[in-house]
């Protein structure tokens, strides 16, 4: 037996034990992967603006990066920021 099919039989029996299907899993994992994406968006572009505004706030942080949540594909907003 290889050890993929193993991983899938023993992926196959603790989805059913815990009383989630496979399809359920792996959503899961997708939804956890994007939210930690378009975290590392946010924060690159946070840390691009205090580079020249160190001590701005979060309140004036969220406006000047309204164009930056307008424009991204992912639709991103101000619940991702906080």
């Amino acid at each position: 037996m290889k050890a993929e099919e193993q991983h899938r039989r023993s992926l196959t029996v603790l989805c059913s034990l815990s009383g989630y299907s496979r399809l359920a899993y792996y959503q899961h994992i997708h939804a956890v992967q994007k939210e930690a994406y378009q975290s590392e968006l946010i924060i690159q572009q946070v840390l691009l603006i205090r580079k020249t505004q160190k001590k701005v706030g979060t309140r004036k942080l969220l406006l000047m990066m309204n164009d930056f949540f307008k424009s991204s594909s992912d639709r991103n907003g101000q619940g991702c920021f906080f």
